[in-house]
């Protein structure tokens, strides 16, 4: 735990440890249980997982985090309705209790790069010194947000 790292309730901490996550195998797993870390196809740590264990780590750390949820929904006529935020939007967003100082984190496994659709909003988000950056692990989003990185893990 971090020098200005608050500890969480124990009721907040069972809140976020019983999330639902999907772990890419057809089923549900709760983070409670033993949920596969590993992906079977290319074994590779799930992106979904390291989300939450990033979710938890920025909790820890004194800061308010969002998950972003996109989809579409197939309408009664057959069209499509698609829900969400701008292509190219990171998967979680939030801001720091001690300044308020909004932050956004992709996050990526070991071999994940970022698609065009990020590269774009990471240029819009760079033109404006936002704190984001790529994070492979709840350390990297971490040091993104305490340290204010700016552009984090993107290519140049």
């Amino acid at each position: 735990m971090g020098q200005n790292s608050v500890p969480l309730s124990r009721k907040h901490v069972y809140l976020l440890e019983r999330q639902r996550i999907w772990c890419g195998t057809q089923r549900w797993f709760s983070l409670s249980r033993k949920c596969p870390t590993v992906s079977r196809k290319e074994n590779m740590t799930s992106e979904h997982l390291i989300q939450d264990k990033i979710r938890l780590a920025l909790s820890r750390s004194q800061c308010t985090v969002f998950r972003i949820n996109v989809g579409n929904v197939k309408m009664a006529d057959g069209r499509y309705f698609k829900t969400g935020v701008p292509e190219g939007h990171p998967d979680l967003y939030g801001y720091r209790w001690s300044d308020n100082q909004i932050f956004y984190i992709e996050v990526k496994n070991e071999r994940g790069r970022p698609r065009k659709d990020q590269i774009r909003f990471h240029n819009f988000l760079q033109s404006h010194n936002v704190i984001h950056g790529i994070a492979r692990s709840p350390d990297d989003a971490v040091k993104i947000v305490k340290e204010g990185l700016v552009g984090y893990g993107f290519k140049d």
